[in-house]
Order: C-alpha cells, then sequence, then structure tokens
C-alpha cells in the first residue's frame, strides 16, 4: 500500500497537473519543430515576408515554452511525469536544437553572400581578383595561381 502513496497513477490528482504541463511542453516543442521547419525553407526560398512571419511566431512560442519550463521544473512533483516522457521532451527539445542551429548555419552564410556581394558592388571589396603578375590572388600560399596573360 505504501508504494501506491510513494508512485502515484497518472490519474491521481497530485501528478495530473504534472503530466498535463509534461504534454502541454511537448506539444509546444512539436509546433516549434515544426516553425523551424517552416523557418528552414523560408531562408532557402530567400521569402523576406514569411521569414518574418515565422520568427516573429517562433519567438513568441519560444517565450512560452521558457516560462512553461521554469514552472514545469519549479514544480516538486515533476517527478511523477513517466519517464519515456521525459525523454520525449529531452528528444524534442534536441530535435528542436539540432533544426535551430542548421537555420542559423544556412541565415549566416546568406549574410556572408549578400556581404560579400555588397562589397563587390560598392567597390569596398579589399581583396584583389589578381595579383600584378596576372594570377589569381585569392589562393592560400604555395604554388602560383593559374596565369592568364602577361605584360
Amino acid at each position: 500500500m505504501s508504494t501506491l502513496l510513494e508512485h502515484p497513477t497518472p490519474a491521481s490528482p497530485a501528478s495530473a497537473g504534472v503530466v498535463n504541463a509534461c504534454e502541454q511542453l511537448l506539444s509546444r516543442f512539436d509546433k516549434l519543430h515544426e516553425l523551424l521547419l517552416l523557418e528552414r525553407q523560408a531562408l532557402v526560398a530567400d521569402a523576406t515576408e514569411e521569414l518574418q512571419e515565422t520568427l516573429a511566431l517562433k519567438s513568441q512560442l519560444c517565450n512560452e515554452i521558457a516560462l512553461q519550463q521554469t514552472a514545469f521544473l519549479a514544480d516538486p512533483q515533476r517527478s511523477q511525469c513517466a519517464p519515456e516522457r521525459i525523454a520525449a521532451l529531452r528528444e524534442a527539445a534536441a530535435r528542436c536544437k539540432t533544426q535551430n542551429a542548421i537555420n542559423g548555419r544556412i541565415a549566416h552564410r546568406a549574410r556572408q553572400t549578400v556581404s560579400a556581394l555588397m562589397g563587390i558592388v560598392n567597390g569596398s571589396d579589399q581583396q584583389a581578383l589578381y595579383a600584378s603578375s596576372g594570377n589569381t590572388a585569392t589562393r592560400p600560399p604555395g604554388p602560383p595561381g593559374h596565369r592568364l596573360a602577361s605584360a
């Protein structure tokens, strides 16, 4: 009988709130992952308006997750949540982290490309394409580049 008191069932009032909070967190992480996939599509397609909308929703959802996660972790009854649900939460958070990192790399590469193009267009690109000898100047140190011509 004492084991029943130590480990209430999911339907018991003591753990119902924690189980519900765990499920809500899992649902929000799933929604975040879907948003991250939409963000990736918008980044790849260079769809600025869609990206702005997705980023606003992502920010709002991340704030909700942070608040709920803080409350869940502060709840002394959180141990009542089934270990497989906790594992599912960790997996969902890891999926979101991975997808967010991928999106970050895509965005970083896009910024690098735009910056390089703007440098070329504005003439502020400090790196010469060819050296005075006619060799390509962008090659790393080593054997000389391909000679285009000699003057």
